[in-house]
């Protein structure tokens, strides 16, 4: 087995946490309540990113994706061409 992964800014070893609710069902108000906040730290760090960074990018491709979805682009070849577009034109980091 492989070592624990360890924090860069720390170096303290990361807990592994178990299972954690992204989102509900709030039927009153018939949408989902999101709760994906609370592992955005743990997310960031797996992909070696800070979490503001994660944020931020978490928005710009929820607004990538309501913006095809208003152009009534949304079917599954025309969504994947349209990412595979914005990713073309993305920085590598």
């Amino acid at each position: 087995m492989g070592h624990a992964p360890r924090s860069p800014q720390t170096g303290f070893v990361t807990q592994r946490l178990g299972p954690a609710v992204l989102a509900t069902w709030d039927r009153t108000r018939d949408t989902f309540e999101d709760f994906s906040w609370g592992i955005t730290p743990e997310l960031a760090f797996r992909v070696g990113v800070k979490p503001g960074d994660f944020e931020r990018e978490v928005d710009r491709r929820t607004a990538f994706l309501d913006g095809l979805v208003a152009a009534g682009v949304t079917g599954v070849p025309e969504v994947e061409a349209a990412i595979a577009m914005d990713r073309s034109l993305r920085p590598v980091s």
